[in-house]
Formats: C-alpha cells, sequence, structure tokens
C-alpha cells in the first residue's frame, strides 16, 4: 500500500514538472519488482537461484542510488528554481533588474562587444494603479512586456538571454514601467522599433478597461570595451525622457544630453538651497486648477512627501476671469493659504473681475498688469491707476509686483510710489539655466526686481 501511495506521488509531482521525481520513480520501481520477486521465491512461484536469492538485495542497493541521485537532481532543481525566481519578474516571467546588473555580462552573445541598448518608457503606470488597483496594474504591464518579448522573437539581431532553467528571452523586464533590449551594433534598430511599434499601441483590455500604453524610446549605442552596461542604460534612459517632448518614435543617445541633466540637477540643488535660506519660488497655476476638486490637497500631499514648506512657494493664479465656481475656487484657495501657500493674481486689473478675486481670494500679492506700466511715463491715467493699486494694496495689507518694467523712468516712479518689486525686460531677460544658476549663486536680499 506504502509503494502503490509513493508511486501515485511520485507520478503526481513528475506531472507538474518536478524532474528528480523520475528517478525517485525508478527507484520505488526497483525496489516493488525486488521485493515482489523474493515474495514469489518464498511461496515457490519462482525457482529459487542465484538471481531470485539475491534480488531484493540488488533492487534495494540500486533504490538507493536512485535515491541518492534524485536527492542530488532534487538539489540541483531547487537551486536553478531559486536562481530562476532571482533572475525574473514574476508577473511577466522575463529578466529582471538582478539579472541585468549581476548576470547579463557572463552572456555569450555580448562576445562582440558592441550593441544599440534599447530602453522603452511606459507611463500613465500610476493613474492605471488608482483606476483598477495595484495588482491590476502590474498584470497590464506583464502584458505588454510577454507582447513586445513575443515580437522580438522573430528578430535575429536582437540578444537573447540564457535563463537557469534553459528558456530564452530577449526582453528585460526592469520593473518601474522600464522594459531593455540590446541590439548588434552591426545592424539599425530603426526597423526593430518600426516592427514594435504597433504592437506598443495594441489597445490593452482589463477589468471592462480598454486602454493604450504610453510610451517613450531611448537608444544608447557604444562599445563595451569603452563603456560599461550600467552607463548605456543610464544613457538610454536619458534619451527616452528627452524623447518625450519631441513627435519622434525614438530618440538617439547624445553627449549633450548628459550636460543638459547635469545642468537640470545644479538648478534644482541651487535652487532648493536658495528656497532652505529663504528665497521663495513662484510657480504659474490657472484659475482652472482652482476649480478641481482636489487640487489644494494634492499640492499639499507632493509637498510633504517631497519635503518642501509651503511658505517658501507662491502660487501665481492666471487666467482669473474663467473662474466659474466662486465657491470651489475659494475653497482651494483657502485651503492652500492655510497650508502656508502664499497666493497672488496675476495680471491684475486686466479684467472686469479683479476687484472680486482680491475679495474672494485674498491674496498675499497682486502683479499689476503689464498694460498700465508700458505706457507710464507719458500716460497719466496709468499713473494714477498704478499709484492707486500700489496704495490699495497697501491699506488691504497685500505685496505689490510690477509686470513689464522695460525703462529705468518706469522703475523709479514704481519705487518712488512705495512698489519694491517688479520684473521686465529691463531688469533680466529670459535666461538659460547655467546663467541663471550664476544669477541665483549671487542673489541678494535688496529689492526683489526680477
Amino acid at each position: 500500500m506504502v509503494s502503490i501511495l509513493s508511486l501515485y506521488w511520485g507520478i503526481t509531482i513528475l506531472r507538474r514538472g518536478f524532474t528528480p521525481a523520475g528517478l525517485y520513480l525508478v527507484a520505488w520501481s526497483f525496489f516493488i519488482v525486488g521485493a515482489a520477486i523474493g515474495a514469489m521465491v518464498f511461496r515457490n512461484q519462482l525457482p529459487f537461484n542465484s538471481f531470485t536469492e539475491h534480488a531484493l538485495l540488488i533492487s534495494t542497493v540500486i533504490e538507493l542510488l536512485c535515491f541518492s541521485f534524485s536527492l542530488t537532481q532534487r538539489a540541483q532543481h531547487l537551486e536553478t528554481e531559486k536562481n530562476q525566481q532571482l533572475m525574473t519578474n514574476p508577473d511577466s516571467g522575463l529578466p529582471n533588474r538582478n539579472y541585468f546588473l549581476n548576470h547579463l555580462h557572463h552572456q555569450k552573445a555580448l562576445s562582440d562587444r558592441s550593441v544599440h541598448l534599447v530602453l522603452i518608457q511606459l507611463s500613465g503606470i500610476t493613474e492605471l494603479s488608482e483606476a483598477v488597483g495595484p495588482g491590476s496594474a502590474v498584470k497590464a504591464t506583464a502584458i505588454l512586456a510577454k507582447r513586445v518579448n513575443q515580437a522580438l522573437e522573430s528578430e535575429p539581431c536582437v540578444i537573447r538571454h540564457h535563463l537557469p532553467n534553459l528558456s530564452q528571452a530577449r526582453l528585460i523586464d526592469m520593473d518601474q514601467g522600464i522594459l531593455i533590449f540590446l541590439c548588434h551594433q552591426t545592424t539599425s534598430p530603426q526597423e526593430v522599433i518600426e516592427h514594435l511599434e504597433p504592437v506598443l499601441h495594441r489597445t490593452i483590455h482589463l477589468e471592462q478597461i480598454e486602454f493604450q500604453q504610453l510610451f517613450s524610446i531611448g537608444v544608447a549605442s557604444g562599445s563595451l570595451n569603452d563603456l560599461d552596461m550600467t552607463t548605456l542604460y543610464q544613457h538610454a534612459q536619458l534619451a527616452a525622457r528627452a524623447n518625450w517632448r519631441s513627435n519622434h518614435l525614438w530618440n538617439q543617445y547624445q553627449q549633450d544630453l548628459q550636460l543638459h541633466q547635469h545642468k537640470q540637477l545644479m538648478l534644482v540643488a541651487e535652487m532648493s538651497k536658495a528656497i532652505s535660506n529663504g528665497t521663495t519660488l513662484a510657480i504659474n497655476i490657472s484659475a482652472r486648477d482652482l476649480l478641481q476638486q482636489n487640487f489644494a490637497s494634492g499640492l499639499i500631499e507632493l509637498c510633504r512627501e517631497y519635503g518642501i514648506s509651503p511658505r517658501s512657494l507662491v502660487l501665481e493664479i492666471t487666467e482669473t476671469a474663467v473662474i466659474s465656481d466662486r465657491d470651489l475656487a475659494v475653497d482651494n484657495a483657502s485651503l492652500l493659504r492655510s497650508a502656508g501657500f502664499s497666493l497672488s493674481i496675476d495680471d491684475f486689473g486686466a479684467g472686469y473681475s479683479s476687484m472680486q478675486n482680491i475679495n474672494r481670494l485674498a491674496p498675499e500679492e497682486i502683479k499689476i498688469d503689464r498694460q498700465f506700466v508700458s505706457d507710464l511715463t507719458s500716460n497719466e491715467t496709468h499713473q494714477t491707476l498704478c499709484r492707486s493699486l500700489i496704495h490699495l494694496s497697501r491699506d488691504l495689507h497685500t505685496h505689490a509686483t510690477a509686470e513689464g518694467i522695460e525703462t529705468q523712468e518706469q522703475l523709479d516712479l514704481l519705487k518712488s510710489w512705495g512698489c519694491h518689486s517688479g520684473q521686465g525686460y529691463y531688469l533680466y531677460r529670459p535666461m538659460p539655466p547655467d546663467e541663471y544658476l550664476s544669477l541665483l549663486v549671487a542673489s541678494t536680499d535688496e529689492d526683489n526686481y526680477t
């Protein structure tokens, strides 16, 4: 009975793909045959000779040998399974980030040392996760990854990756919506990417939702004798990020992309330092943003997530004439103000609703529209309006900023009326990031004219 149950159990797990069970079945089969021969000799059903006399002993020895080999195979199988789990994405079954970082360089296919690294950056995963749940969003990404891998099977220039369980793949699933594959540099990646375009655009059906995945593709090329694989990956990421701003299917890495990224990081670092030292940063928002139900709470949460004090930010509200739901706009403005944000009304005086907005939104700053400043020295009416707006802001305990200053005479008049903050081409023109960095480092705490 025990033998029959053991055989049944062995056959069951062998069907599930556990190969060491084969030797386990052989071991039990020899033992059963030896035991049967011994029993038949004992009952005089078989003649007693040298073979039948030692049949049970021989079968037992073979059984022990098979069990030993089976245990060895089991250890090897478990090791292979463990390595397979470490090297593959559990959802797509494709090679993962660990494989890319720690095992890819062992591939014989990289012996020519010159490759194109093609990176596909997916977008909208967070929004999809919010709509259908994180598990379903991961499933959708896995569906797309499998489609791309299958499409790459027909491309001979794409390098194969051999996994511990002897399976093969051409795509690496790096998680976080990033997929990569490698091509031999003897072939242009253009045809491969064009072949993938309809696959990437194909609709994904998930839980009664149909959607198309947004993507950007970056390519980095080079010899692995000069660059390591992680550097190529970094270059491809920069190319893919830059491609979001273009209408091209893919973007080839150029050295100036890294220089631009370096300048951006320096700018962010210097701005962070300036903000921590008390400098405020002005951000334009549309009045339409104030009509979004969760705009204020979302902005507050972002500041909390990135460790930014709302008191260091000024929100300049534009297009205030389009505010239709005054109550919702006022609620958002009140929530932002209570969190520490400063509010500024841009182009103040240009629309019929300016006075209503200053009453309802209660901003900390009003920006006098450039149409009143442009001919300030020659138009007495505009002089009167500007002077009145500056005095009005002072009476309302609101800061006044003049826009469109283009001459020294305009600047002197505004200062004489008590306006100590302004902007315009006479002061500074729009400038590239490296010039702004120099200005930011050398900035002082004098009048806020920019």
